[in-house]
């Protein structure tokens, strides 16, 4: 018996009659950057730090590059972004601070780092020292607006070594997290990751520190879903809150498909730094030796 529309779930209904997304969150996909985005790099918080994304954790932009964006009419800074100071090793430099973000994930990119060489592979090789992760997630960034996430620009969401799984993880356990609510909405098959905003940071009134490593110790704040995500029911009502919309999930698809040669960067047996041309978005080497002792991992 054909379904009813009516039957369908108000995402399928929706979406119904776009062109169809390969799940950009699937491992086999394969991407370029077509946009202007803003680097967003995991922050990791310190205890003698007395608040903010300092002492919590979260994520952290070059303050120059938010700028231009935003000259440019590309990015809206979402309110919760705080402009301060960091210091790395050529000295102090503008940033964003933001414990959180709200993001509809497009697709990533990974690859495994050397840490004596700075040389990288698409595939992890202990045995040649290629044991660190870095991962880079193309995503829709949103703005809170009354209440309703409104799509704010684009952002690469970048981490290293403990992080890079957390992020992964994090975007992972939110998208599960609503999958119930999905399959009632008609959003279980056939509909990408991207039809919805993922909220991941650091949250709660108690900053998490975490030591990792096997032999050298280093202290991280780990990057995580928003946990009213995971510890609850999630509606219907709760979902059309965080869905996108018909306009932002079509031009996410397209962003999807132009993405070839973003992704195709690192999809070469060996990749380095040199030959890659490390765009100055990337984050700072800081100067501190727990940035030296996490260049292990």
């Amino acid at each position: 018996m054909t379904k009813k529309k009516s039957d369908m779930g108000f995402v399928a209904e929706a979406l119904e009659g776009t062109t169809a997304v390969m799940d950009p969150m699937s491992e086999t996909w394969e991407a370029n950057l077509p946009v202007s985005a803003v680097y967003l790099w995991a922050h990791n918080g310190k205890p003698e730090f007395a608040d903010g994304v300092s002492r919590f954790g979260g994520f952290a932009a070059s303050a120059s590059s938010v700028i231009e964006l935003v000259d440019s009419q590309d990015l809206t800074i979402p309110e919760t972004w705080d402009e301060t100071e960091l210091h790395g090793r050529e000295g102090a430099y503008g940033a964003y601070l933001t414990r959180s973000v709200i993001v509809a994930p497009i697709g990533f990119r990974l690859r495994w780092l050397n840490g004596t060489t700075g040389e990288s592979k698409s595939t992890f090789d202990r045995d040649g020292g290629y044991t660190r992760r870095h991962v880079q997630v193309l995503c829709g960034l949103g703005n809170i607006n009354s209440g309703t996430a409104a799509a704010g620009g684009y952002c690469i969401l970048t981490a290293k070594g403990y992080q890079a799984g957390n992020l992964m993880d994090s975007l992972r356990d939110f998208y599960n997290a609503l999958a119930s609510a999905r399959k009632a909405a008609g959003a279980d098959n056939g509909i990408a990751q991207c039809a919805f905003w993922h909220s991941v940071g650091t949250f709660g009134d108690d900053p998490d520190y975490q030591q990792v490593g096997s032999s050298a110790k280093s202290v991280i704040t780990p990057v995580v879903a928003h946990p009213k995500y995971l510890g609850e029911e999630i509606t219907q009502e709760r979902l059309k809150t965080i869905f996108v919309g018909r306009e932002n999930y079509e031009q996410y698809g397209t962003v999807a498909k132009d993405a070839e040669d973003w992704l195709n960067a690192w999809d070469t047996p060996e990749y380095s730094r040199v030959d890659a041309g490390m765009s100055s978005d990337d984050p700072p080497i800081f100067a501190d030796a727990a940035d030296a002792v996490s260049q292990l991992f």
